[in-house]
Formats: C-alpha cells, structure tokens, sequence
C-alpha cells in the first residue's frame, strides 16, 4: 500500500538528478557531490517527497507512519537506481544516513542497515535495474 502508486515519477525524479549530477561532474564542479546528496535527502531523506513514512520535519519533529516503511525503501533503491548509483555506492549513502539519522540501524550489517530497510532498498534497486522506467542516468566513469 502506498499514497502514490506511481513508481514512474519515482524513477524519473531518480534519473533527473542523476543527470544533474552528471553534468556536474563533467563540468568538474566541486559542488557535485553535495547537490546529489541535497537532492536524494529531499526525495527520500526523511520527510521527503518519497519517505511517505515520515510526516514533519527536523525542526518540528517526526511522525511516524510506519506502515509506509516498505514502500518507502523501495523508493530509496529505485531513485538510486535511477539515478546512476552502484548499488554498494547506494547502500553506504543510505547505511551512513541510517548510522547518524535512523533509530533503526543494525551495526551488525555491513552498511549498518536494518535487515528490512536493506531488503527493500535492494528491491527498488532491483526494480529499477529490470528496465522497466528505462535506463539509468549514465554517470561518468561508471557503466
């Protein structure tokens, strides 16, 4: 169950910063890698556009929808997907943010990922990597 059933608006947004972030890098624009960072914490970071299980925002406090949480994660894995991301490079982005942001990370995964919020970034991952929002954003040096 999820409040927007369009996982296509997910993928593109994903693909769109990818894409920004690409011409960043290939203008050497040393600001590159905080706008990608800005831009996935404004989509999935909490309370994002996609974290529909978080209503709120850092100043006024979270609320929690839990029953969102799935749904959520996917989001997370097919915006990185999208966006040009290895699926490592992802899985630290997200284990880093869970580490210092989420009161469900697991120090005993390698990226300090809850076993659920690991699975479900893997399937958005999965989702996105089975070509059917069309490819990811083409970042240089990878692929």
């Amino acid at each position: 169950m999820s409040p927007n059933t369009d996982l296509a608006r997910v993928a593109a947004d994903g693909r769109r910063i990818g894409e920004q972030y690409a011409s960043m890098r290939s203008n050497s624009d040393p600001a590159a890698d905080l706008k990608l960072m800005i831009s996935l914490g404004t989509l999935v970071g909490h309370a994002g556009a996609y974290d529909y299980q978080r209503k709120g925002s850092f100043f006024t406090g979270y609320t929690q929808l839990r029953h969102f949480r799935n749904i959520s994660n996917i989001n997370v894995g097919l915006i990185g997907q999208q966006a040009g991301l290895t699926l490592h490079e992802l899985l630290t982005i997200s284990g880093d943010f869970a580490k210092a942001r989420s009161s469900n990370s697991d120090p005993a995964d390698e990226y300090g990922l809850s076993a659920q919020t690991r699975h479900y970034i893997e399937e958005g991952y999965k989702i996105g990597s089975s070509g059917v929002y069309g490819p990811a954003a083409s970042l240089p040096g990878k692929r």
